[in-house]
């Protein structure tokens, strides 16, 4: 009677399958499908190859001519928005360059008075020239033997004119006399710089 029961049981409930193993040893569940790599009884291989085919496809790609032409649109459109830019501020550039230039001059003379022990003094010869005189025997003219540096304007900074009051003479201790307000001018504007007692040349 206890043997025919068990054998009612093993009837009904027949033993659990064993999930069905496929190329390289691996086990899977019924349900899941074969890749092409376990297809080709190797495993991680076939896997392996079909990747390394992809890196060799993307890697021989290049840009397309369409991908060229766009990037040569956009090169071209903020090019022709800067040039304008650029060519609109050059006077104001170069109105800013020939003031930083003679207020450096200035202070270059007044510090080789003090470290030559005699007066420099500065000519402004017209509307863009000026000459800077090492006046070694202080009497505030041009004499044989002393050296001068002329200095134009215009060669770096077209268009700038400028206009003095008055021209300057720096002392050996620095200070000055003669003093002078120089206005340059050009299409963008006015600068001015301007010399004070104490010898200090400031642009205003």
């Amino acid at each position: 009677m206890h043997k025919q029961i068990q054998r009612n049981l093993v009837s009904v409930h027949p033993p659990p399958l064993t999930p069905p193993t496929r190329g390289g040893g691996k086990t899977y569940p019924p349900h899941v499908p074969l890749t092409e790599g376990d297809k080709g009884g190797g495993g991680r291989s076939g896997g392996g190859a079909e990747l390394l085919r992809n890196l060799k496809t993307h890697t021989q790609e290049g840009f397309s001519l369409i991908e060229i032409i766009i990037v040569m649109v956009i090169i071209g459109a903020l090019a022709g928005t800067a040039i304008p830019v650029y060519i609109g501020m050059g006077p104001s550039i170069r109105l800013s360059g020939a003031t930083r230039q003679i207020m450096g001059d200035l202070m270059w003379a007044r510090m080789q008075a003090i470290s030559q022990n005699n007066e420099y003094k500065v000519f402004f010869l017209d509307d863009h020239r000026y000459q800077i005189l090492d006046d070694t025997d202080n009497d505030g003219n041009i004499d044989s033997g002393e050296s001068t540096i002329t200095k134009d304007i215009q060669e770096k900074y077209d268009g700038v004119t400028f206009t003095s009051n008055n021209n300057p003479i720096f002392h050996p201790r620095g200070n000055a006399s003669n003093l002078a307000t120089i206005t340059l001018t050009n299409s963008f504007g006015t600068k001015t710089v301007k010399i004070v007692i104490t010898g200090r040349v400031k642009i205003e």
